[in-house]
């Protein structure tokens, strides 16, 4: 249920309306983001596969996911894409985005328990069209789940959102 819910949200929001385009005598009718859909309905689809595998420090297989584990799992088996194998990396990954630009298939990046803004943590956004996105991650308690930002845990350590799938 949570994952129509979230689906519709992000089709909604992405306002998602065929465009004419013409390419000389021939007309067609396209959406303007069907291959970024395409792709990030594909990499969703995979992370919601994995709702409460347990968490498993180093992790990279359903066995047992960690949080970069997950990430570089759904991404490689949907759009094979070779992610970071580490958390830390994705500091210089993909291209930054705003919290406020945030979408469905971005990368969120928390940082780790030290003060240091160094990124210790990453989940996929599944909805990001408000101030406080929901993610789905691996979590060292829980396993793979959905949470929100804003939250007493998340959002103070709270890094920043890459943006590594392109319309």
């Amino acid at each position: 249920m949570l994952r129509l819910v979230v689906w519709i949200i992000f089709l909604s929001a992405l306002g998602l309306k065929a465009q004419v385009e013409s390419a000389g005598s021939d007309s067609s009718v396209q959406t303007s983001t069907s291959v970024d859909v395409a792709s990030v309905q594909r990499l969703l689809n995979e992370a919601y596969l994995h709702m409460r595998v347990p968490y498993m420090y180093g992790g990279k297989s359903p066995r047992g996911f960690d949080c970069s584990g997950f990430v570089g799992y759904c991404f490689g088996q949907t759009l094979q894409q070779d992610m970071p194998q580490r958390s830390a990396d994705y500091m210089d990954f993909g291209q930054e985005i705003s919290l406020m630009d945030c979408r469905p298939g971005d990368i969120i990046c928390f940082n780790g328990r030290s003060i240091n803004r160094i990124i210790g943590h990453v989940g996929i956004i599944v909805d990001g069209h408000s101030d406080n996105p929901l993610f789905i991650h691996a979590s060292t308690s829980q396993g793979v789940r959905v949470d929100a930002l804003k939250s007493p845990y998340f959002e103070p350590r709270f890094v920043g959102v890459r943006r590594v799938i392109q319309p």
